[in-house]
């Protein structure tokens, strides 16, 4: 596909870490093809995280309503658009304009399969970034598009040293949580170290992290209190980042940091497993209940919790102290 001298827009409206997954693609665009012109839309909460990727032209916002968004798409007369979120809205506000629409291929049904049946026809396993890269319309396209690292406004800006721990102790969804009271017994195995805690404002990642400050009076506990400016500098002045499934995990990564995820309900199938050789993963494989959702549960169907439960903190401080050294 030639896309010199187009105008192109990328659509993805939401979340923080499917965001972050569109940034290689975004870097290959604007190499490959330096002449082109690449906007963004998204919802408003997520302007700031791409005012922080100079590679994107403009950034547009979704109005709220799906006729005010179209006629605005309408109006920047695109060359072509990759909707890379493919739900109602991205999919009606981008109908009746003239450009060449392409659409992210979610496999869905493979996904509630595999889910609900445990029936597996994930043959070839392909990251969330590389299944942007399809788009393209390529089929060659593990060997061809690498996962990159990203070079962010206030990362590139930051001149600071690598000084903490970074722990990303919540998530959206209970099943992709580690239990707090063992991230409490890695942080009390930290004490030589200086910890840092990090999460949104939300009442869930509120609680886990007050928890974690009231047992361990030396870290500091600042969830709820940065933008994501203030994030992606976290992040680069961090020495590794322990994390759950969720977006300080991609944003970690994209970043090029060292990092410890730890997955529950979810599985590689999904294609949101971390990327860099640097990286490492604790799950419990053997478990027949997994994945027990695609996104992540408000609660455990089978009431024992395993995949989180059975991970004990001694295996994380050894990759932690593997990691540091």
């Amino acid at each position: 596909m030639n896309l010199n001298q187009s105008k192109i827009l990328i659509v993805r409206l939401s979340s923080f870490g499917d965001i972050v997954l569109t940034f290689s693609l975004i870097d290959f665009l604007k190499k490959e093809f330096r002449d082109t012109e690449l906007h963004f839309l998204t919802n408003s909460e997520y302007e700031s995280l791409l005012k922080e990727n100079r590679l994107i032209d403009k950034i547009l916002i979704f109005q709220n309503s799906i006729s005010k968004t179209r006629k605005m798409i309408s109006r920047e007369k695109y060359d072509i658009i990759f909707d890379l979120h493919k739900n109602f809205k991205s999919i009606l506000s981008t109908t009746c304009t003239e450009a060449k629409t392409l659409r992210y291929k979610k496999e869905n049904l493979k996904k509630f399969l595999l889910v609900n049946f445990k029936i597996n026809l994930f043959r070839n396993i392909t990251p969330v970034y590389l299944k942007y890269f399809k788009i393209l319309g390529k089929t060659d396209i593990k060997s061809e598009y690498k996962f990159t690292t990203t070079k962010l406004v206030e990362n590139e800006r930051a001149e600071l040293k690598e000084n903490h721990i970074l722990i990303a102790p919540s998530s959206k969804h209970y099943t992709k949580r580690y239990p707090a009271k063992k991230f409490n017994l890695i942080i009390k195995k930290l004490n030589k170290h200086k910890i840092v805690l990090t999460g949104d404002k939300s009442v869930t990642d509120n609680k886990i992290c007050n928890f974690l400050k009231q047992e361990n009076p030396e870290v500091e506990n600042l969830c709820g209190k940065t933008d994501f400016k203030a994030l992606i500098e976290l992040v680069t002045s961090s020495k590794l980042v322990i994390t759950n499934d969720n977006g300080v995990m991609h944003l970690a990564e994209a970043l090029g940091r060292k990092i410890i995820a730890i997955f529950g309900s979810s599985v590689e199938e999904f294609g949101f497993y971390p990327q860099l050789e640097t990286s490492s993963i604790l799950e419990i494989k053997e478990l027949k209940c997994r994945p027990c959702s695609h996104i992540g549960r408000q609660n455990c169907p089978k009431k024992h919790f395993e995949c989180m439960e059975k991970i004990e903190p001694v295996e994380i401080i050894k990759l932690i102290e593997e990691k540091l050294n």
